[in-house]
């Protein structure tokens, strides 16, 4: 019997791929592990400038959907129209909005799920995320998208809040009256370390009622009264120097 020779291709060797993937960290909490997914799948995305990923996910922890932005499918990834940004925008999907589509595609239901994204997403794919049933938003993204057409930072066109109106305020109160939970860990908006949740304080050995800003929705509050006495206290410690 005539033992057949496997031809060694360029790039490769004739050894099995032995990975150890005990060498990587292990992942203590769902919510990374499904973040992890979603930055995997931002990589299949043609964007020269902007890799998002989307990833669905049912309430017993089940991969229902992912998505990237990306053209429709069919059409032609044209390098020239990813490039400009201004037309880019008008063709391109977003990867909310695409994991969903494919959800509905495959007939799997996104009910009480929960949509983990690698960018906070805007006010349009918020809005598909709320009709089709999506409980929670999980995402370490830190900011807005500031090129947001419709709630974006600079109000350019008459779609966009005004200047009296705070930027991205309607995702804000969209998520808020829809019941959506948000946890995104790195937001200062989301970011549960940044908000007070007594009302009082006790100072000088007696209990005041604090006096809180008017935030905007989800916004940090600040301590008036807490301010105004750390100044007291600088200038008194300034008075005694002298």
């Amino acid at each position: 019997m005539v033992k057949r020779r496997r031809v060694k291709t360029r790039g490769e060797d004739n050894r099995a791929s032995t990975p150890n993937c005990a060498a990587e960290p292990y992942a203590e909490g769902w919510d990374q592990y499904f973040l992890a997914i979603a930055r995997a799948v931002a990589q299949k995305s043609k964007d020269p400038k902007c890799r998002v990923g989307a990833v669905i996910v049912s309430p017993d922890h089940l991969v229902l959907s992912t998505g990237f932005n990306g053209l429709a499918r069919g059409v032609y990834d044209d390098q020239n129209l990813l490039e400009s940004v201004d037309e880019k925008l008008k063709w391109i999907c977003h990867a909310e909005a695409n994991a969903i589509s494919n959800a509905a595609r495959s007939g799997v239901s996104v009910m009480n799920s929960t949509i983990f994204v690698t960018k906070f997403p805007c006010f349009l794919c918020c809005n598909a995320i709320v009709q089709a049933g999506v409980k929670r938003i999980y995402t370490h993204d830190d900011r807005f998208w500031a090129e947001d057409p419709v709630d974006g930072d600079e109000p350019e066109d008459e779609h966009r809040p005004t200047r009296e109106e705070p930027p991205h305020s309607r995702k804000r109160a969209l998520l808020k009256q829809a019941g959506i939970q948000v946890d995104a860990p790195n937001h200062p908006d989301y970011n549960a370390r940044w908000r007070v949740p007594p009302a009082r304080s006790k100072v000088n050995g007696r209990w005041i009622q604090l006096e809180l800003s008017e935030p905007s929705d989800h916004s940090p509050r600040r301590l008036a009264p807490l301010a105004k006495m750390h100044g007291r206290r600088k200038s008194s410690i300034r008075s005694r120097a002298s």
